[in-house]
């Protein structure tokens, strides 16, 4: 927080110098020994060196690799700003979805695919209770599942699942886990998995339906409602086959 709000920095070494260096009795302010200064000057070189310092540079690297023109020396100018501050996770958040938009937009980009959980797995365990981040790693893992990894698509429920679990009262949240569960259960056939899709649109329906007056310019727009309502007739006719009735012949 010191390092990107300006002057934050300089008012707590300037409070903590205060506590090193003497407490106040009335008017009178007792005076500590030197140690306590030498104290407070280590502390704040332990500070600017470990937090300060680190992140500055991060910043000037991701500056850079935003100037970039080539995708690998954005990609390089990204990792270095990772590697150069231990601590944050934005870095690693922007360079993984860099990373995503680049495997969408090569024929080839599986290696950025690769990249992209990398990065994302690297973010979240800086924060692992950053919902964005979460969310980050389910749109990776849909994107390698594209191609019927099964694997990468349950990886992508499960991040969904983790999603609900930080923000269960959240209608979107609710509605990734939704899709999560659609494009695995479309993938394995698996009636159990395309039903608790069909549970998790509706739940995100409920929750929507459910916000207070206060909240309502919040409100899912009808057009995605309708999205919504789509998908779930997508997800019914699926079990329909899956269970053995041809939707196509349901009427004869």
């Amino acid at each position: 927080f010191a390092s990107v709000v300006p002057g934050t920095l300089t008012t707590v070494m300037a409070m903590w110098g205060l506590v090193v260096a003497g407490r106040g009795e009335g008017d009178v302010v007792e005076r500590r020994s030197g140690v306590g200064a030498v104290g407070c000057v280590l502390v704040g070189v332990v500070v600017l060196a470990l937090c300060v310092w680190p992140q500055q540079r991060a910043a000037a690297l991701a500056d850079r690799a935003r100037g970039a023109g080539n995708v690998e020396k954005v990609m390089s100018l990204f990792d270095d700003a990772v590697a150069a501050d231990g601590l944050d996770s934005a870095y690693a958040f922007e360079a993984a979805k860099f990373a995503r938009g680049v495997a969408m937009r090569v024929d080839d980009g599986d290696g950025w695919v690769v990249r992209h959980e990398r990065l994302i797995d690297k973010a979240i365990a800086r924060d692992p209770v950053h919902l964005m981040l979460w969310r980050e790693k389910v749109r990776g893992r849909l994107l390698a599942g594209a191609n019927g990894d099964v694997d990468a698509l349950t990886e992508a429920v499960l991040a969904a699942e983790r999603c609900v679990a930080l923000y269960p009262n959240d209608p979107d949240v609710h509605l990734v886990l939704a899709d999560a569960l659609g494009a695995l259960g479309r993938e394995t056939e698996d009636e159990a998995v395309l039903r608790r899709g069909i549970g998790e649109y509706e739940e995100a329906i409920a929750l929507d339906d459910a916000r207070p007056e206060w909240e309502t310019m919040r409100r899912m727009p009808e057009r995605v409602r309708v999205e919504i309502g789509a998908r779930v007739d997508e997800l019914a006719e699926l079990i329909e086959v899956v269970g053995g009735v041809d939707v196509a012949d349901d009427g004869d």
